[in-house]
């Protein structure tokens, strides 16, 4: 079960194409005198304005030569404007300069700092992000991106419980979204916590009952509680009414193979396999209920797609021989030993 929280984002004109420029701070000079920059966030110049319709229009280039030149002068949003037109050009360290600007006078810019721990973390600054997103949610608890970058980096560490907390979090002082709900039902069910899982997915899909993920979920807890008929009964109904769907297809086919009814998980792997022809849980899935069939030929196309895929994919052929092995099918052993060979190569 794959955790998908479902998930994505931006002095003289300086040539956007050059990373490696020496990039000043540009500073306001009146006469022969220079002052700062007006702290004060009172809106955005037509300057600014002017850019927000190239962003819209993806011209990123226009928007950062545009605003470059005035940085100093700028609100804080129009830096955020700036900062956002870096990122979508994936200039890091331009995005990282322009937000130690912008927070040098606007430090609690919960925007800013979320721009800047996106830098920090495509740069593989994992802990100093952690730290610019905390004050980012301080300055602003409904700061959607701002948990959204958290919880990404929770779940590339597996670590269930801040995740499940960051959710929740969301809920509280965002509101209920159906998604939230839909990332604790996941997160619930894939950590075994069944009570909590079954109160989060009944919730979502109160919220989105087409929800098809949720609705394998919800299954998938009816399993892991031993209601083995009602969780059946889901999966029929979600693959029957989704025949397109790769994961409504994908978990029947996977509850079939659980229960070594080959014949019958076939068919929902090939249905996902339409839906998605290099799904790599499908054609692992495929290959052992063909193989424990002794539909070795079968088998055998689907070995050789998941090794175009990737190599470590071997190990399905050696698996598959083990099998003919076992039915006592020494030419098929022989057939997939040899494929495994090639696979690895």
């Amino acid at each position: 079960m794959v955790l998908a929280l479902s998930t994505s984002v931006f002095g003289k004109p300086l040539p956007v194409e050059d990373d490696n420029l020496d990039i000043d701070p540009p500073k306001i000079t009146k006469g022969k005198k220079t002052t700062a920059a007006p702290a004060a966030d009172t809106g955005e110049p037509p300057i600014a304005l002017e850019a927000r319709k190239f962003f819209k229009q993806k011209q990123y280039s226009k928007v950062i030569n545009s605003l470059w030149p005035k940085a100093a002068e700028l609100p804080a949003k129009s830096l955020v404007l700036l900062a956002q037109a870096y990122a979508e050009e994936k200039k890091w360290s331009d995005v990282m300069k322009v937000c130690e600007l912008g927070l040098a006078r606007f430090p609690s810019n919960s925007d800013l700092l979320t721009l800047r721990a996106m830098a920090l973390i495509e740069t593989n600054q994992e802990r100093l992000a952690s730290e610019d997103l905390k004050s980012a949610l301080v300055a602003n608890p409904k700061n959607e991106k701002a948990y959204q970058l958290t919880a990404n980096m929770y779940e590339k560490r597996k670590n269930m419980y801040e995740l499940r907390l960051i959710y929740q979090d969301m809920i509280d002082h965002i509101g209920p979204k159906p998604a939230y709900f839909a990332a604790l039902c996941k997160i619930n069910t894939m950590d075994g916590v069944n009570d909590a899982a079954q109160q989060s997915c009944a919730e979502a899909l109160k919220r989105n009952p087409k929800d098809i993920e949720s609705t394998v979920n919800l299954a998938q807890i009816h399993k892991q509680i031993g209601q083995t008929e009602e969780a059946e009964k889901i999966l029929r109904k979600v693959s029957s009414a989704n025949p397109k769907s790769e994961v409504a297809q994908e978990s029947m086919g996977r509850f079939l193979e659980d229960k070594k009814n080959y014949m019958e998980s076939i068919p929902f792997y090939e249905k996902c396999l339409v839906a998605n022809p290099v799904s790599e849980t499908c054609l692992m899935g495929s290959i052992n209920s063909n193989v424990q069939i002794q539909k070795f030929e079968e088998a055998e196309k689907k070995i050789k797609l998941l090794c175009k895929q990737n190599r470590k994919f071997s190990v399905e052929a050696r698996k598959a021989a083990a099998t003919a092995r076992s039915f006592k099918n020494f030419v098929w052993e022989k057939n997939f030993t040899r494929l495994g060979e090639q696979c690895s190569l």
